[in-house]
């Protein structure tokens, strides 16, 4: 049944020596709280058992059970022959309130309906199973929420207990225009722009500032592809290269859009009190091996909130096996490889080895029930398919709505590592099947943000009482615009290549594997926001020097009101065993009149954008993405020139802006530009300035927007050799 783990953290200070195994934090207060449903082997619950009964055992080791209560509700008692519906029942004993009876008649319970891109037969059954819940469900205290995620995320009727408007959202849901969700995901046809749309709108949606499609990161030194020399191979290679791509971005964003948006409806119901549930009626949760940390992440935030998930397979009977797309795509990945000896294709042949990578590990999870099955039972509930007539089982899982045990333990183990820790409850009598959660991952918590299994050594090195420092990098907080009382910035982090361990695997191939993890936090200390990556890859040997020529950038748009915040940042080479952590202080300060000048950002490259830009994201420009970089060094030579992109905001006053860049040495001029630019409320501007003939040494790279009597001005150091 539902699992909740009630977690006080308090993150102690680790040794000073960094351990050679798995990195662990500990927490001083942990509490973890298991649903039970108790049946004999009729079928019927069984009711009246004591804390004595029960043996929790945790990896295999017996754990102290600390208090037990058991819960009898009205629908159980009224599917008993002759019974009458009665007020709900809870009988507690143990450490709360030893053989003590209350009545739990204002005991709130919230159940969100979430329907995900179903199709025509799949809207059907899920309706008649809905509403049979619902006529199922009619206690005073049950509250529903109905949730409909396709190409957006909508909440079609928030929590409320007013029966005939459920009824009529959930009849109205099932005339709305369906998705063909599983043919267009097997045929793998992909709409333009449907993919982004899809993100968008969740992230949208969630407004965490959290959803890893919000996170661009980029490998610098990526090659230049010229279309116009490819031979008629080349082209009909890269066309089906990008056909395939196409498809594999819309197998990520969709696996994202299910996780994010379930992720959005767990993270509401934390802040709730009461008994929380969600039933996920979907026709299959495929989710590619890029995604997989963060469906372990919802599957720890679901506990965390003591929410469980009840998945049902709205798709019904199917006479195809669950196994057929897993062994389809098996034999794609090994055709693929098999037609890769007939290339000698040196830009595209990373890439093509990376994605046959991929699809062999995706072909391992795309069995459409896997992920479901996992989520319930991971989560307390289980997975209710194969069946074109769900009302039997509804009326099961109605019982086990109102009539459980809710037991609760102190673990022994108290370090979280990030791992799976199983769940066994055991009853002291052989004549009863027990239901309970299996498991848990043992992650810690940050108020408010997601916590993925990877994030744990990265957290662990922050808590250090001395920071590493083996691992050289930068990160920022760069400053844009002020727009609504709000600071758009962006976080940058960047990560020279050069000294990155790699693994040989073979005789040709070699591994790395980089993570990052940045945290904004408040004067007050709380997280206002977390980026994170994990990018583990696989290179050729050969190719090794190549990749050490670049760096890795990570940036994440930030929208920060007046006040004075910390950033924190650890990351982590984990091939080489090296971690670094670097603070710093960002002050957000209302802005003055007049003309304005965004920070400053040397520029690394530009990339071309098909899409709109997003205006949240200020490195987003028309047709283009810009990458920055936090290296001040550039080397002279030959036509070089210094790039760095900025935002101008004149004031609107009747003078035209003038934009100068100069660049300095010991406070002297050394060369002033005039720059033309736009009378506009808000200009994205790229200025490059050449610096040849320049000597050896450090500068001051300075920019000044002038309008009228006013002027704005910022400067950045600058490293020649």
């Amino acid at each position: 049944m539902r699992p909740a783990v009630a977690l006080a953290l308090f993150i102690a200070a680790a040794p000073a020596a960094w351990p050679q195994q798995a990195p662990t934090i500990r927490a001083d207060a942990n509490e973890i709280l298991v649903d039970v449903v108790v049946r004999d082997r009729k079928g019927k619950l069984v009711r009246g058992l004591k804390q004595s009964d029960f043996t929790v055992l945790e990896a295999g080791v017996p754990q102290t059970v600390t208090s037990l209560r058991e819960l009898r509700g009205p629908s159980a008692v009224d599917a008993e022959p002759g019974a009458q519906p009665a007020a709900e029942e809870v009988k507690v004993q143990g450490t709360i309130a030893d053989s003590a009876t209350m009545r739990v008649n204002r005991q709130i319970r919230l159940v969100s309906m979430v329907f995900e891109r179903l199709g025509q037969d799949g809207r059907r059954l899920a309706r008649e199973a809905a509403l049979e819940f619902l006529e199922r469900d009619y206690g005073p205290n049950v509250y529903y929420a109905v949730i409909s995620v396709d190409q957006g995320f909508r909440i079609l009727q928030s929590y409320t207990n007013d029966r005939e408007k459920l009824r009529a959202v959930i009849d109205k849901f099932g005339t709305m225009a369906p998705t063909d969700f599983a043919n267009e995901f097997t045929a793998g046809s992909v709409n333009e722009g449907g993919a982004a749309r899809l993100t968008n709108a969740v992230v949208s949606a969630l407004n965490t500032g959290n959803a890893s499609s919000t996170v661009n990161a980029s490998f610098a030194n990526s090659p230049q592809v010229d279309l116009a020399a490819f031979s008629t191979q080349q082209m009909a290679r890269s066309e089906a290269n990008m056909r395939e791509f196409a498809l594999m971005l819309t197998r990520d964003q969709l696996g994202k859009i299910s996780v994010f948006s379930l992720w959005a409806v767990i993270d509401s119901l934390a802040k709730l009190p009461g008994r929380k549930s969600v039933l996920y009626f979907s026709e299959g949760m495929v989710l590619p091996n890029g995604v997989w940390d963060q469906f372990r992440g919802l599957i720890n935030a679901a506990n965390r909130a003591n929410v469980t998930v009840y998945a049902i397979d709205a798709r019904g009977l199917s006479p195809q096996s669950e196994t057929a797309p897993a062994t389809a795509m098996m034999a794609a990945a090994a055709a693929r490889s098999a037609n890769y000896q007939l290339f000698e294709d040196a830009l595209l042949d990373e890439r093509f080895q990376m994605r046959t990578a991929d699809m062999t590990l995706d072909s391992i999870r795309a069995n459409a029930q896997q992920a479901l099955r996992e989520l319930a039972e991971s989560t307390g509930g289980y997975l209710l398919a194969n069946q074109n007539d769900f009302r039997p089982v509804i009326r099961k899982l109605s019982e086990e709505f109102h009539s459980y045990y809710e037991l609760t333990y102190r673990p022994a183990n108290t370090l979280y590592d990030g791992k799976f820790r199983p769940i066994e409850v055991r009853l002291n009598r052989k004549d009863v099947v027990v239901q309970a959660r299996d498991g848990y991952y043992a992650l810690p918590a940050i108020e408010g943000q997601m916590v993925f299994p990877y994030e744990v050594p990265l957290l662990k090195a922050l808590s250090r009482s001395t920071p590493p420092a083996d691992l050289a990098f930068r990160s920022a907080i760069l400053p844009f615009t002020f727009e609504n009382g709000v600071q758009r910035a962006s976080l940058v982090f960047d990560l020279p290549l050069a000294d990155v361990a790699f693994t040989k695997l073979d005789e040709t191939r070699t591994r790395t594997n980089l993570s990052v993890l940045a945290l904004v936090k408040d004067e007050a200390g709380h997280v206002v926001s977390k980026v994170s990556r994990n990018v583990p890859l696989e290179q050729p040997l050969e190719k090794v020097e190549g990749f050490r020529k670049g760096r890795f950038i990570v940036t994440r748009p930030l929208e920060l009101p007046p006040g004075r915040y910390t950033l924190e940042t650890v990351a982590a080479d984990h091939e080489g065993n090296r971690f670094g952590v670097r603070r710093a202080v960002h002050v957000v300060a209302s802005p003055a009149e007049g003309p304005r000048l965004s920070g400053l950002a040397l520029l690394r490259r530009v990339e071309p954008m098909s899409s709109d830009p997003d205006p949240a994201d200020p490195l987003h420009m028309r047709g283009a993405r810009i990458v920055p970089t936090l290296d001040e060094t550039v080397t002279a030579g030959p036509n070089t020139m210094v790039s760095i992109y900025l935002i101008a905001s004149p004031n609107g006053l009747d003078d035209d802006p003038e934009l100068y860049i100069d660049i300095l040495r010991d406070g002297k001029l050394m060369r002033r530009d005039k720059m033309p630019i736009e009378r506009s409320s808000v200009v994205p501007y790229i200025a490059r300035t050449p610096i040849q003939g320049f000597a050896p040494g450090r500068y001051e790279l300075r920019a000044t927007l002038v309008q009228g009597s006013r002027a704005a001005q910022r400067s950045i150091p600058v490293t020649i050799e």
